[in-house]
């Protein structure tokens, strides 16, 4: 048995991150600002890479139609071919998840069952990919309106079914939201939510390394988390 301390295990084990806006929101435009591209691998089943076409050119992509692909691309990222990529991105789980659905469904007309199979496929995908060891992993997803069993509704990952949407936001430590705002000169200013301030937007900093609101550069995050940046106290900027 080998022991190691908290904090070493925690810092090998990699950044594992879930990032959630609206349509055109910068989502994808932001896996350029990932460090090290040499290093980075982007899981593309939304065919949405056109955006970072220039700024991410030299970042190693592969196209995933279904689920095969994305078990396929997890073999490889596990085993010794996968060694040279430190970051892995699902660009958007959203998508992967409702090609599992399909599936599902084109196998039975019982709603509830192709759900529920759903269900546990996606959540064991999930949990293979947060576990790669010894890298980090952003999972990009779409936002939705949710409602929780108390009937409060909020913006989240969006997932086919309620109770997938739920239960994701706690499959990570971090859980990032695009917010978009004009300043008054009406320049768009764009920022990483990483705080349930109003209870409005999921979101999640377990660690407390971030700030409330993070410029959106995977780069500045990972550096902070890292230990390499110290947060500012400052807790909004936009």
């Amino acid at each position: 048995m080998k022991i190691e301390k908290v904090s070493e295990i925690a810092q090998d084990s990699g950044i594992k991150a879930i990032l959630h806006g609206p349509s055109g929101s910068g989502k994808t435009f932001s896996i350029s600002t990932v460090p090290n591209p040499e290093s980075v691998i982007v899981l593309s089943a939304e065919s949405g890479l056109l955006s970072i076409k220039e700024s991410a050119a030299n970042v190693d992509a592969t196209v995933i139609k279904n689920v095969d692909d994305l078990r396929e691309a997890y073999d490889f990222l596990a085993g010794d071919g996968g060694k040279k990529y430190k970051t892995v991105i699902l660009d958007s789980l959203t998508e992967i998840a409702q090609q599992v659905l399909a599936s599902e469904m084109d196998k039975t007309k019982d709603g509830r069952k192709a759900y529920g199979e759903m269900n546990v496929k996606v959540v064991k995908l999930i949990k293979a990919f947060r576990d790669l060891y010894g890298k980090n992993v952003i999972l990009i997803c779409q936002q939705e309106k949710i409602q929780d069993a108390e009937g409060k509704i909020f913006y989240g990952p969006a997932m086919p079914g309620k109770t997938l949407a739920q239960w994701i936001p706690y499959a990570t430590d971090l859980v990032g939201c695009v917010r978009i705002r004009k300043d008054e000169d009406g320049a768009v200013k764009r920022a990483f939510q990483f705080a349930e301030m109003d209870e409005q937007y999921q979101a999640k900093n377990r660690g407390g390394k971030l700030d409330d609101f993070e410029a959106p550069d995977w780069t500045i995050i990972f550096n902070k988390i890292n230990g390499t940046i110290k947060p500012k106290k400052e807790k909004s900027n936009v």
